[in-house]
């Protein structure tokens, strides 16, 4: 399971660390970046054992990524920092990027 975590580990960094890096204001865009990996490595081993190891259905999917956006916010609000606004935004859109593109990921992968 580790070499398969690692995999779609990689993946939600390439989808989720260049929006990140381009939604920050210009001077900030490195530790954005930094910041917005490093939120990824504290909620992605988690929730990818979640998935594997439960299945949970659409509706806990969608709230899980959710509340990973949140903390993931919270990390690039004062980890960059950040306003709240900007902070939350750019999670919302890094997550909802990954997520939305997990069935492509999946479907080409296995």
């Amino acid at each position: 399971m580790l070499g398969t975590w690692a995999l779609y580990f990689a993946i939600t960094l390439l989808v989720e660390v260049p929006l990140a890096a381009g939604l920050a204001p210009s001077g900030r865009r490195l530790r954005t970046a930094l910041a917005a990996a490093l939120a990824s490595l504290t909620t992605h081993p988690p929730f990818t054992a979640l998935l594997f190891e439960v299945r949970p259905g659409w509706g806990a999917i969608v709230a899980l990524e959710v509340a990973i956006a949140g903390v993931e916010g919270v990390a690039l609000r004062y980890a960059v920092p950040l306003s709240w606004r900007r902070a939350l935004a750019i999670s919302a859109v890094m997550n909802a990027a990954s997520a939305l593109s997990s069935p492509l990921w999946w479907w080409l992968l296995r």
